[in-house]
């Protein structure tokens, strides 16, 4: 199941990606959070609760995607941990090494951007660096979990 977050006439919204459009979490049922966020907790909290939601979107009629305005995947995350100067190739075109351990850094939410959402250059650059970007959004609060036990974690990934 893959989600989307908009930009309602009410305010931010979220949805299930249906084909070219979305269905927003308002024809998913009475009992749908009104956040993203909210859906992310009831899903780690209810089994199954993912899979009615995906099911009960199969079945309604989907909004064409470019009729909306896209949000950020996640619009309000509570952190964001990023890894750089990991891959080999890219770090070589930039003239960088990989260090023996990950070099961590963290980014605010208001330096997210939607997909198709125009990149402001700062005036004190003179060109940009791509990357290719993954994101693991976590599902649920987890302390000491060990590698075996982490992915039980993650609720999905963005790209």
């Amino acid at each position: 199941m893959r989600l989307l977050s908009f930009q309602a006439d009410h305010g931010p919204g979220w949805g299930v990606q249906a084909g070219d459009g979305v269905v927003p979490s308002s024809r998913l049922g009475v009992d749908m959070p009104a956040s993203l966020q909210a859906f992310i907790e009831r899903c780690a909290q209810t089994p199954g609760f993912a899979q009615q939601v995906a099911a009960r979107a199969a079945v309604e009629t989907a909004t064409p995607v470019r009729s909306l305005t896209l949000l950020p995947s996640v619009p309000q995350p509570g952190k964001i941990v990023c890894l750089g100067v990991n891959y080999v190739d890219h770090a070589k075109e930039g003239g960088n090494t990989v260090a023996d351990y990950p070099a961590l850094f963290l980014r605010c939410a208001t330096s997210l951007l939607a997909h198709g959402a125009p990149l402001r250059v700062p005036a004190i650059s003179d060109k940009l660096d791509y990357e290719a970007e993954l994101a693991l959004v976590i599902g649920q609060r987890t302390r000491f979990v060990s590698e075996a036990d982490a992915l039980q974690a993650v609720f999905g990934y963005a790209c």
